[in-house]
């Protein structure tokens, strides 16, 4: 729990340094394979991206995927995220073909769960971030207003609609379309003022976005 505050507050190098404690406690404990293992990689993996650390994240999150295919099977619901954040990675290096992999292998499970699933909704927004990487913008504002329109019809919380408009708005930033970003950056600052508060770290981006 402290590491996950570190991480919240911005401290990533702290969050780091607690979750790799974390990380070997569990292994000697429960065995390097247990589904507590994959979590800790998972939370471990983000707090590297955001040191800026690739590679180690990428390791980290292939062994949580690997955990969680061995001890949950492969069409769970728990891979998507690890599948989802793999697709995100490889998207931002340029290895479309492997992202394109990730996304689909999760896109099938989500549409198991339910056309109209947060899951679902949480794949669409990385085959939006896919397409921008592309540079195909009409598909992925598509797929964006898609999770969006998913995530508002489940009535899901301030914080997960927030990080799709967060997608589209760098979207119409990226195509100097400032009059559509305006108003999707202002509704997703509303949205994170009220999920973490006026002055939490997460609204700056929002902020600085609004100033360009």
């Amino acid at each position: 729990e402290l590491a996950e505050v570190y991480a919240e507050l911005g401290r990533a190098g702290e969050a780091e340094a607690l979750y790799r404690q974390v990380l070997a406690a569990r292994e000697a404990t429960v065995g390097p394979e247990d589904l507590s293992v994959a979590g800790t990689c998972q939370l471990l993996a983000g707090v590297c991206t955001t040191l800026g650390k690739d590679a180690e994240v990428e390791r980290l999150l292939l062994r949580s995927l690997r955990i969680r295919e061995i001890r949950l099977g492969a069409t769970h619901p728990n891979l998507i995220v690890s599948q989802r954040d793999l697709a995100d990675l490889c998207s931002a290096s340029g290895r479309f073909a492997e992202a394109e992999e990730y996304l689909g292998r999760a896109k099938f499970i989500a549409e198991s769960i339910g056309k109209n699933s947060a899951e679902l909704a949480n794949v669409l927004e990385g085959f939006g971030n896919l397409r921008k990487q592309q540079g195909r913008y009409d598909q992925a504002e598509e797929m964006y207003q898609r999770s969006l329109a998913i995530l508002e019809k489940g009535g899901k919380g301030e914080a997960d609609i927030a990080h799709t408009l967060g997608g589209l708005s760098r979207l119409y930033l990226l195509t100097e379309r400032h009059d559509a970003a305006a108003p999707v950056l202002q509704r997703r600052l509303r949205l994170l003022e009220a999920a973490h508060g006026k002055e939490a770290l997460q609204l700056v981006d929002s902020i600085e976005d609004l100033a360009t």
